[in-house]
This record gives C-alpha cells, structure tokens and sequence, in this order.
C-alpha cells in the first residue's frame, strides 16, 4: 500500500474522531515542502511525514513538535495505533503540567494567606 493512502486513511480516522489537522505541504512548492510536515494537528501539537531522504533531519528538526513518521512497512491500522499511543502520551503530559501548575498556584495562595495572618497579629 502506498504510503499516500495511508496518510489518506489517517486523515479519514481524524476525521472520524473530530479531530482538527492542517495538510501544509499540498500548497507548497517540492523545495518546500522538503522541510514540511504532510499533516499537522495544532491541537496536539503532532507533525506527521511520509518517510523520504530527508526524513532524519526533519525529524531531528521537529523532535519537540512529536513528530511521527510513516514508513513503507507500517500499516494502516498500525499507523492508527501509532498516532492514538502520540495523542494519549501529549494528552497525559498536558494533564501533568496543568497540575504542576495548580499546585504551584496552591502552594503560593497557602503562602500569602500565612504572611497575611502574620501581618494581622
């Protein structure tokens, strides 16, 4: 299977799950989009790109944009597989930061509240 209906099959799967995502490369020229992705999705901050020569830099380029890659060898149902483990590993980090932030904002509101008290006596 070409790697093109892969992609086509991914985005059908986006589709299917109401997820938004950006096909950057189709208005490019080929020089350009060398250093695009074939599919983006700013939600989960995910690049996706069919597996060519300048895969490695690319990859190399994007290593904090989650990148994943389609390979000749992946199939369809693999690719989904890969993309679903992408989007539950950044929805899991998302959910890490935002209570590391909201612990940071309880720890401060704890610590005003005793200088405030302090400050009353």
């Amino acid at each position: 299977m070409k790697n093109e209906t892969k992609l086509k099959k991914l985005m059908g799967w986006l589709d299917k799950n109401n997820i938004e995502y950006s096909c950057p490369s189709k208005e490019m020229s080929k020089y350009k989009r060398k250093k695009r992705s074939d599919l983006f999705i700013p939600k989960f901050v995910i690049s996706v790109r069919i597996d060519d020569d300048y895969t490695q830099k690319w990859y190399r380029a994007h290593c904090d944009r989650n990148p994943v890659v389609i390979r000749d060898t992946d199939t369809p149902r693999f690719l989904i597989e890969k993309m679903q483990n992408t989007i539950t590993r950044v929805m899991v980090n998302q959910q890490k930061y935002y209570m590391r932030e909201h612990d940071k904002k309880k720890t401060k509101s704890k610590g005003s509240n005793v200088w405030k008290s302090l400050a009353l006596r």
